[in-house]
Parts: C-alpha cells; structure tokens; sequence
C-alpha cells in the first residue's frame, strides 16, 4: 500500500500478523521503494514494514546531504509513531541507517548495513562519468550488485533517466562525495546494539 506523509513517500505493507517490531528498509543512491519487495513481503508476516523513499534528489546546493537524509530519517520516524526499529540499509541508505544509529544510538533495536557506503568505499576512480553513454552507465549500475541478475534494463533505463537531469546529477555527486569522504568503520565497534554487515 503507498502512504503519503506530507511529502514523504513510503510504502507500508500492513497485513503483520504480529506486532513484534518495526522495520525500517533503506534504498540506495540509485535503489528505489522496488528494490525491497521481496523483503518487505517476507518481513511483514512478522513485522511493521516501512520503506520510505529517500529525497536524493531535494538537495544540491552546499554540503551535508548525508546529514540532510538523517534529518529526513529523524522526521520520517516521529511522523510514523516509530519506536526502537530495525534499521537496513542498503548502499547509500545502510549509510543513513549507520549515521541514525551513531546519533541516536538508544533508539534503534538493530542494524542491517547490506553493503553500505561509508565502510569500504569504491569510487569512480579517476574518471569523469560518462552519463550520456548507456553502456558506461550499465557497468556501473551492475557494479553496485553481487548478483548481476537484477540488472535488467528497466533498471538501468531508470539510473539513465536521472543521469540526464542537470541538477538530479549534482545531488547525486554531493552525495557520492560525502559518503567517500566519510569512513565510519572504525565506529562500528563503539555501536551496543546487534550489528549485521
């Protein structure tokens, strides 16, 4: 089912059988409310299933997007009524998720980070993105994923579309630059809840 909170997004999949705990799910830079939902589906037989989808695209000008996307996280949990969640995060949003959890550290249950930025960063390298170039854009987009399989074309039709859109573009390397400056795994050890890598 979508929800619309004032101008949050969020899809809420609400036939729980039991009220156990909540759960938070976090897309990528270039993930969307899709990419979660075969977990949303397994998840909510037993838990309250949100995946809100993250303004990636709302902020270009000046720094701290990663601290803008916490701040959206913080007024998302309080505009839901959600208390201690489970946080996962996958890319981009297991960064957010990591981000909350060292602000917040007594109000997250749990932490799922599924290859999240902000540990162990692989960067473009040296190169300037080639985002006219279709081809460039698939092999990248099919980096980000250990099973190549879901790199179908609506996928990369998806990523291709943002790419042409001047100012989607800046967002998207305001935030890609911040997680590459940010290397928070020496934190890890410091978080006391349950940690999943």
């Amino acid at each position: 089912m979508q929800v619309q909170v004032g101008n949050i997004s969020e899809q809420y999949i609400g036939h729980c059988l039991t009220q156990t705990r909540d759960v938070i799910l976090l897309h990528g830079l270039f993930g969307n409310l899709s990419n979660w939902k075969e977990t949303q589906q397994h998840l909510s037989l037993t838990h309250r299933v949100f995946s809100p989808e993250l303004p990636l695209f709302e902020t270009t000008i000046g720094g701290n997007h990663l601290n803008k996307l916490v701040g959206f996280l913080e007024r998302y949990i309080i505009s839901n009524k959600i208390e201690n969640p489970v946080l996962i995060g996958n890319s981009l949003g297991g960064h957010v998720a990591l981000l909350y959890t060292l602000k917040h550290p007594d109000r997250v249950s749990k932490l799922v980070l599924t290859g999240s930025s902000g540990l162990y960063e692989n960067t473009f390298g040296g190169t300037f993105p080639r985002v006219k170039d279709y081809d460039y854009i698939r092999s990248k987009v099919s980096e980000v994923f250990d099973r190549k399989e879901v790199v179908d074309n609506a996928m990369v039709d998806y990523v291709f579309d943002i790419v042409k859109h001047k100012l989607k573009v800046l967002s998207i390397i305001g935030l890609a630059r911040d997680a590459q400056k940010q290397n928070l795994a020496n934190h890890l050890p410091h978080i006391q809840i349950p940690v999943l890598l």
